[in-house]
């Protein structure tokens, strides 16, 4: 996972979660991003939290408090949504 901040916009984006394939299915994913989202919290305060999803994984990011900020869009074959989580949101 790696976190790419967008001073002049006051959004940090998330880029390339990933999960060993063998190590899936064990909560790390969620883990991670509610790690991530705390690191955004305490660098970044006040800034929006953006992300682009696989389609399929939306409603993970949906119950971390990401909302769809785009219509669905084909990414390299696979389709995506570009999704984004509130400034003030204290989901995660």
């Amino acid at each position: 996972m790696r976190l790419i901040p967008a001073p002049a916009d006051r959004r940090v984006r998330v880029g390339r979660v990933s999960v060993n394939p063998e190590s899936r299915g064990q909560g790390l994913a969620r883990t991670l991003m509610k790690t991530a989202l705390a690191r955004c919290r305490l660098d970044y305060p006040g800034w929006q939290i953006s992300l682009s999803a696989q389609l399929y994984l939306t409603p993970f990011y949906e119950d971390l408090g990401f909302r769809p900020t785009s219509e669905p869009y084909d990414d390299h074959g696979v389709p995506h949504v570009d999704m984004a989580m509130s400034r003030s949101s204290d989901a995660g």
